[in-house]
């Protein structure tokens, strides 16, 4: 399933989000930026929750939140994966 708003997929508004967020609050240290990352997906989410669905009901409630984490998750995957490497590769 692909939680999208209007044309734009969770992923995609997910990265801009956090992109915005970090450099506009650059003193969020890097152990919050995963917590940061999982609740804007999380909101996300609901949001889309809210602009998808006519009828709300507990399942829908608990898939869109649990698609929102899961997509907060992977963008920490992501930045992980590709930042981390490029500026501390292993040995």
């Amino acid at each position: 399933m692909e939680v999208t708003i209007g044309t734009y997929s969770v992923p995609v508004l997910l990265t801009v989000l956090l992109g915005i967020v970090y450099k506009v609050v650059p003193a969020i240290p890097d152990k919050w930026k995963s917590l940061v990352a999982i609740g804007a997906g999380i909101l996300i989410g609901v949001m889309a929750m809210f602009y998808n669905e006519p009828a709300i009901t507990a399942k829908v409630i608990i898939d869109y939140i649990l698609l929102g984490l899961m997509a907060g998750a992977a963008s920490i995957g992501l930045y992980e994966g590709l930042y981390r490497t490029a500026t501390n590769p292993r040995e």
